[in-house]
């Protein structure tokens, strides 16, 4: 397969993916990525929450996104107080708003 041949059938597919898509959502099947903020404590200090909604294939990515820019949390996971920040009840727990805001930078 010739390079040109490989971007032709790399924009079919995405096109055709798309087309499914648009299908399946418009019959109620699926629906679109988005992240879901709120607020909470661990441990009586304050932090920031990002759920993300319909994120079916992407979790791993961004626990490794996460690890990879914040450093891992503890072994214990929330159990620990004062972690920057932890993952629990399918939410991502932020203590700094930057932090927070980076993540939804890297994935909105």
């Amino acid at each position: 397969m010739t390079l040109e041949e490989a971007i032709l059938a790399d924009a079919a597919q995405k096109i055709s993916d798309d087309i499914d898509k648009q299908v399946l959502k418009g019959m109620g099947y699926v629906f679109d990525f988005y992240l879901e903020y709120g607020k909470d404590n661990v441990h009586g200090q304050k932090y920031l929450t990002v759920a993300p909604m319909n994120a079916e294939g992407k979790w791993s990515d961004m626990m490794a996104w996460m690890v990879n820019s914040f450093g891992p949390t503890a072994r214990d996971g929330s159990w620990t107080p004062n972690q920057r920040w932890y993952v629990n009840n399918a939410k991502f727990w932020f203590r700094d708003q930057r932090d927070r805001d980076w993540f939804v930078l890297r994935w909105s």
